[in-house]
């Protein structure tokens, strides 16, 4: 068995944990416990004994370690089928299958599995004990067609006979009884058939009941709802329809919300021959419903609570009506929501809008600030400035004056149907008042021919107890293939003393200019001019 090597000691999170016992390795007697050199035997922390059902997974984690930080060897012995053990994580998984213990057993301990850890020289070993349960497994339904079974309907004319047939299937393979639960006295078992011999005197029930299937210790059911002759039952329509968006808050006729899910409702229904599922047709106005789309919800039994979801588009108005249906009758009549014409809506669904930032005021600033925002599908734009409340503005916003300290901005887009951003864009910032801008000069200018570098120092000249800022450098070539100083692009962050090398000959003008810290800049940046003569 090939080793794989762990390094020093191997702590791996728990699990279930147990016995050791150090032995000497590589066939040297070490009955003190250390080998060459004064060499120490590893550790490994013992296991309890262990049980797990079948089918279910079982997992050890065993923890090693060595006094004298050897790298260890990891081996386990004696592994039982559909057992697997990893050597780098010293983890034991085990997942035994249904057939390991008979019912009649019940339980199983399997022989012992060793594991041991050794550095070359000293090992530890431990032994672990598995206790295996028997699981009973429930017996369930096939059809005919080899197919999972979950319930059978039928309708059957009174004085004839209707068989319906099924498979029953044990995967323990026990012993299986049927039996039918609540069944009509038409009703009965033949094996594996379902018999039904009504009478016209059970002409227009609908009957339900289980076959039961029982192992002697697990049941299975298969409902089984038979409907005799017609039944003579009028589907109702629905009543107090509803609709909701996709929050969960309740939409008025007419009413607007985001594009997404939206809930339609009704009344629980009343008819009891069958359950019932509620039909949404939905259309944009100005539409038939024909042009329209269909929506379905669960089958449920008089009673239950009725809904269907749905999810429209944002940019349009809807006007819908529902209806029940039934599997074996039919649909019913409809009834309207909001009993609107073709031009006019129940529901008005709008764009959600995403409202973007796109230039945000330095942070911190100074009193005059300015914002610019974009949203698409918007018709309008409303700001918030700190708690004042939302009104209406335009990008860019600019605000004159602010105090100084903490200052919040949001701004949210509003649609044609004014429903504004639920998510407003928010900018936090802070304003610092009274600064003056910043005045840059050049203390010292040095060029070296000889080395071919220019270097420079300057400073700022700034007002009294401000903050320090920082400065902005730009280096520009005179000539056709020069480049130049003019945008704020061309400028990057330096410090004093900056250097330039290897720049080549030339004509040269430095720029450097200070920047304050509400990021207001020296608007007449200090210059140089030199020129560089490097052959």
């Amino acid at each position: 068995m090939s080793k794989i090597a762990l390094s020093g000691v191997l702590f791996v999170p728990l699990l279930y944990l147990v016995t050791t016992g150090l032995v000497a390795g590589c066939g040297d007697d070490q009955s003190d416990g250390q080998g060459p050199g004064g060499n120490r035997s590893p550790q490994l922390d013992p296991v309890e004994p262990q049980e797990v059902d079948e089918g279910e997974e079982l997992g050890i984690v065993f923890t090693v370690s060595d006094p004298d930080g050897d790298t260890l060897y990891l081996e386990a012995f004696d592994l039982p089928g559909d057992s697997s053990f990893n050597p780098v994580l010293g983890r034991l998984t085990y997942r035994p299958g249904y057939d390991v213990v008979s019912a009649e057993e019940g339980s199983l301990t399997l022989p012992d599995i060793t594991v041991t850890v050794d550095d070359l020289y000293l090992s530890a070993s431990t032994a672990v004990s598995i206790t295996v349960h028997h699981v009973n497994r429930p017996p369930f339904f096939l059809g005919t067609d080899a197919r999972p079974l979950t319930e059978l309907e039928a309708a059957v004319d009174p004085d004839t006979e209707h068989r319906v047939r099924f498979q029953v299937i044990d995967p323990d393979d026990d012993q299986v009884s049927l039996y039918l639960q609540d069944n009509p006295a038409y009703a009965r078992l033949e094996e594996d058939e379902l018999v039904l011999a009504p009478t016209q005197g059970d002409n227009g029930s609908v009957d339900e009941f289980d076959i039961v299937a029982s192992d002697g210790t697990a049941d299975a059911r298969l409902p089984v709802r038979v409907s005799v002759g017609s039944v003579e039952a009028e589907i109702p329509a629905p009543t107090n329809l509803a609709q909701s968006s996709a929050l969960g808050e309740a939409v008025p006729v007419g009413g607007g919300a985001f594009e997404g899910q939206f809930t339609f409702t009704s009344d629980p229904h009343s008819f009891a021959h069958s359950p019932l599922r509620l039909q949404i047709a939905i259309t944009e106005v100005g539409e038939t419903f024909e042009d329209g789309r269909t929506g379905f919800g669960p089958a449920v039994a008089a009673g239950e609570p009725v809904s269907v979801e749905m999810t429209l588009e944002g940019g349009k108005s809807y006007r819908w009506r529902a209806r029940f249906l039934s599997d074996e009758y039919g649909p019913g009549p409809y009834a309207s929501f909001g009993g609107n014409g073709d031009g006019e809506a129940d529901l008005v669904v709008s764009i959600v809008p995403e409202t973007t930032l796109t230039q945000t005021p330095h942070n911190p600033s100074p009193m005059d600030v300015s914002f610019e925002f974009t949203s698409p599908n918007v018709t309008d734009f409303e700001c918030q400035l700190d708690s004042a409340s939302y009104a209406t503005c335009s990008s860019p916003k600019t605000y004159f004056g602010l105090s100084d300290g903490q200052h919040a901005f949001r701004v949210r887009g509003v649609t044609r149907d004014d429903m504004p951003d639920p998510t407003p864009a928010e900018y936090l910032w802070q304003v610092i008042g009274g600064l003056a801008r910043p005045d840059t000069n050049i203390t010292a200018a040095n060029v070296n021919n000889d080395e071919c570098w220019a270097e420079f120092n300057f400073a700022a000249v700034l007002p009294p107890g401000e903050n320090a800022g920082f400065f902005e450098c730009c280096l520009e070539k005179l000539g056709p293939a020069g480049r130049t100083c003019s945008e704020d692009t061309d400028f990057s962050n330096c410090w004093p003393p900056k250097r330039y090398t290897d720049e080549g000959d030339g004509q040269y003008v430095f720029y450097v200019r200070a920047v304050n810290i509400v990021g207001e800049r020296d608007e007449t940046p200090a210059s140089h001019a030199f020129t560089l003569d490097c052959n």
